[in-house]
């Protein structure tokens, strides 16, 4: 912000942290001062405008929100069916407690009597030993696979062999992985916090469910896994998030 002052010219500052209220309590003084040098604001979301205006609704009007975007290219259509009783399930995140990996596990576990199903979980952090003892403590490590971190350049392929992502997390200022998921074919089931259901904004398209609830998640991934899924809206609705889409839309900022 210093040297853009210094040098006349224009900055953005981009805001997508997940904790942005505390973080503005905490380093009030210096977030000041970077949201006042900047001639634009964006977020990631509807949802995170919401949590920036509340505590600093003077910068309201230089917010403009921009949603992650991704290559819908890269991201293509799956060419697997639908099944009915046999399902491939997928998480993709951070392993840490805001995601519920604990929930999704006990899900997998009221459903293993009444469906063939397998979830593959990728991702690290700071609850992995915490989540496999539990899959462990429940038999269920012939279900679930911990396959550790993924990049991105290979995260498109991997998830064209699966039937269905699951994000049951309790907080997500956009959940980008969503989109990831849609773009090629699959349905999802999450939860309905955040920004999450500026995603999936459609039955259509998946299924949002209350966070911390065991019951409700094993149910929406069982009528998730019986329902027949029209995988072409589901990849048309994954175009709107499309980086080029949402770069062209923007392009009109033309007074910073």
């Amino acid at each position: 912000a210093k040297i853009a002052q210094r040098a006349n010219v224009p900055m953005v500052m981009h805001i997508h942290e997940s904790g942005f209220q505390k973080s503005y309590q905490k380093y009030n003084r210096s977030i000041r001062y970077v949201m006042n040098q900047a001639d634009r604001l964006i977020t990631v979301s509807k949802f995170q405008y919401k949590t920036v205006t509340e505590v600093a609704d003077e910068f309201a009007d230089k917010i403009s929100v921009v949603y992650n975007g991704i290559d819908t290219e890269k991201f293509s259509p799956s060419t697997q069916t639908t099944a009915d009783k046999s399902a491939r399930m997928i998480f993709v995140g951070n392993l840490i407690e805001s995601k519920q990996i604990d929930i999704l596990i006990k899900a997998v576990d009221q459903l293993k009597t009444n469906f063939s199903l397998t979830l593959d979980i990728y991702g690290s952090g700071s609850r992995q030993s915490q989540y496999q003892r539990l899959a462990q403590k429940l038999k269920l490590t012939h279900l679930i696979k911990f396959k550790g971190h993924i990049d991105n350049d290979t995260l498109a392929d991997i998830l064209k062999n699966y039937n269905l992502l699951v994000l049951p997390s309790r907080y997500e200022t956009f959940g980008v992985v969503l989109i990831e998921a849609m773009a090629c074919g699959l349905p999802v089931v999450a939860t309905e916090v955040g920004a999450v259901p500026e995603i999936v904004d459609s039955d259509e398209v998946g299924i949002l469910v209350q966070p911390d609830n065991v019951d409700s998640l094993s149910q929406n991934i069982e009528k998730a896994l019986t329902r027949k899924w029209d995988r072409n809206k589901i990849t048309t609705h994954a175009k709107k998030f499309s980086d080029r889409k949402s770069t062209r839309l923007n392009s009109s900022h033309t007074d910073i």
